[in-house]
């Protein structure tokens, strides 16, 4: 460079700034934008009769609702648990249901829709309704479980006393959790999570109403005997089973009755083909041809008279019943008759 002469160099110096940029998104629990609530309306099994006491059955719906306020959906992993109720809190399989006082009772069963029994994480013999569901965002969805439940067999349920039977599942012995994941899912696991987050109490309920069924009646064969043989002698039983503690009246009505007999349990055999002969018969509740008359001259438990008084056990109670022949004496054939059980209570 000539003397005398200078010349200044300026560097510019520059640089890229890169300043961070976010996008804003709840900064809430993911838990608190998704909330879930249980119910179950409480189940009347009816009327509980002999014939149903081991298999009445009906279908109780469990239902949930999942409210998500996210703008997103998201999985919600769904715990549903109950005990025993207030029967016995720890006795889940099978459960019962009591009438004024645990016993005599009912016992049942409360099964999930895989046939295994609806239970609780804290006790053995059952387990607690376990699921993963959607819930898409800005809505409240609904879901329903079917609960199966049914009488037991096994347990003695015909010794139960006629009146009402209840087992009432409140708020403790209920319980739902549950467990939200996050926007791109995730593992997620209700039972990690409290069972007190949600209850959803209700009551298992039947009656049991006063019956009798007829569960034995054997023929009565007075065999074959000679035309000079008299007072001829015969004797079966009658099976009864009433629910416990229900009084009943059997009567018994000849199909063909004897006009002297008639509701008193008087009635004729009659022969085959185009015989006419009809051979007398007489029914009684003691042995001999004193025996007492078993008829059916009453159609309430009150008016028959003549009939033969019992007490319900829940089991079957034996009858004995005698028949007596006067004569033999007619046409040789085979002669027949049938005989209508009553039985009032």
């Amino acid at each position: 460079m000539s003397e005398g002469k200078m010349m200044k160099i300026f560097q510019w110096h520059f640089g890229l700034y890169l300043v961070p940029l976010a996008f804003l998104l709840p900064t809430s629990n993911a838990q608190a934008a998704v909330n879930c609530t249980a119910m179950m309306a409480s189940v009347n099994l009816g009327d509980i009769t002999l014939a149903n006491a081991d298999n009445e059955s009906i279908t109780a719906t469990l239902k949930y609702d999942c409210r998500n306020t996210y703008l997103f959906s998201r999985n919600v992993s769904i715990c549903l648990a109950v005990d025993g109720g207030d029967y016995d809190q720890t006795d889940v399989f099978p459960r019962y249901m009591k009438n004024t006082t645990p016993t005599p009772s009912l016992a049942f069963t409360m099964k999930l829709p895989n046939n295994t029994i609806w239970g609780s994480r804290n006790y053995t013999g059952g387990s607690e309704y376990k699921t993963v569901v959607n819930v898409p965002g800005g809505t409240t969805t609904s879901f329903n479980v079917p609960i199966q439940i049914s009488l037991s067999s096994g347990y003695n349920n015909i010794s139960a006393t006629p009146g009402n039977y209840t087992n009432d599942f409140v708020g403790g012995s209920t319980a739902m959790s549950y467990d939200v994941g996050g926007l791109f899912g995730g593992n997620i696991n209700c039972s990690n999570k409290s069972l007190q987050s949600n209850t959803f109490p209700f009551k298992v309920q039947a009656t049991v109403i006063k019956d009798c069924k007829v569960t034995t009646a054997s023929d009565v064969n007075l065999g074959s005997q000679p035309a000079n043989e008299i007072n001829i002698p015969g004797n079966s039983n009658i099976g009864v089973t009433c629910t416990k503690t229900t009084p009943y009246n059997i009567g018994l009505a000849p199909k063909t009755p004897n006009p002297i007999g008639n509701t008193n349990g008087g009635g004729f055999l009659n022969g085959t083909g185009g015989n006419t002969d009809k051979v007398p018969y007489q029914l009684r509740s003691a042995v001999g041809t004193n025996g007492k008359k078993w008829g059916n001259n009453g159609s309430t438990i009150d008016t028959l008279t003549n009939g033969v008084t019992g007490t319900g056990s829940g089991a079957e109670q034996l009858n004995n019943v005698y028949v007596t022949v006067p004569s033999a004496d007619f046409k040789p054939d085979t002669y027949t008759d049938t005989v209508t059980i009553h039985v009032n209570y």
